[in-house]
């Protein structure tokens, strides 16, 4: 069973890749808005979708409440990733060490965040806009992998050699066996799961909040009142 666990990484990582670049070209293929006229200023609307991307700007004109919680959580969430860069890295650098810290406390503030933001999702009276089945199971997911991995920091820690010589071997494509802990099994078992999400989502999403600026500087042009556009 342990050693099943090491093999099917492999295509794991496969189908999230192929997943997030699929549903990349589908988002650019359902997006004729980005044709848009010169004058629209396509650079600038790009950049401003970046910054929608990076700052969760759209979120924050909709919901306050939820944009702190969601900014909060890809934060705590890219840190902790950032930690756990010297499970991976056969010699990491010395900066690392400063990561690894604010990893660590990253990784605790994870949970809270997830339990924030599924509060203030319920708690919203436009609710059904805000959450779903898809949502509460993913964000339950995340939930429980965050609370493996405190657990496995702060109580019932497994053999970090073990663990490291298990990663490294899985990138060296020469998997070994897992630790034989039941919580890292369950703790890695839970990542492989978050990681058919993470590359669509990190791919698609940016492209949705751009394609949605496009949509809506479109829209002003075909609204605004004596002004020229023309589109092919």
């Amino acid at each position: 069973m342990e050693a099943l666990i090491a093999y099917i990484s492999y295509p794991i990582f496969l189908v999230a890749y192929i997943k997030g670049v699929q549903n990349a070209i589908l988002v650019c293929r359902a997006s004729p808005e980005a044709h848009l006229h010169p004058e629209a200023g396509r650079l600038s609307i790009f950049l401003a979708g970046v910054l929608d991307v990076v700052f969760l700007g759209r979120l924050f004109k909709v919901n306050k409440a939820l944009w702190i919680g969601e900014w909060l959580f890809h934060l705590t969430f890219v840190l902790t990733l950032i930690g756990h860069l010297r499970f991976i890295l056969y010699s990491p650098p010395a900066w690392m060490s400063t990561t690894v810290c604010i990893g660590k406390y990253a990784g605790i503030l994870l949970p809270f965040t997830i339990v924030y933001i599924l509060f203030v999702r319920i708690m919203n009276r436009e609710r059904k806009h805000f959450i779903s089945i898809r949502n509460i199971m993913l964000i339950t997911h995340i939930c429980f992998l965050g609370l493996t991995g405190v657990l496995m920091r702060y109580m019932i820690r497994p053999d970090i050699i073990s663990v490291k010589h298990f990663m490294i071997s899985l990138l060296a494509l020469r998997p070994v066996m897992p630790p034989p802990e039941t919580l890292f099994i369950i703790h890695y078992l839970l990542f492989l799961g978050l990681l058919l999400y993470i590359p669509s989502h990190i791919i698609g999403a940016p492209l949705v909040i751009i394609a949605a600026r496009l949509r809506g500087e479109r829209a002003k042009l075909l609204h605004y009142p004596g002004r020229e556009t023309t589109y092919d």
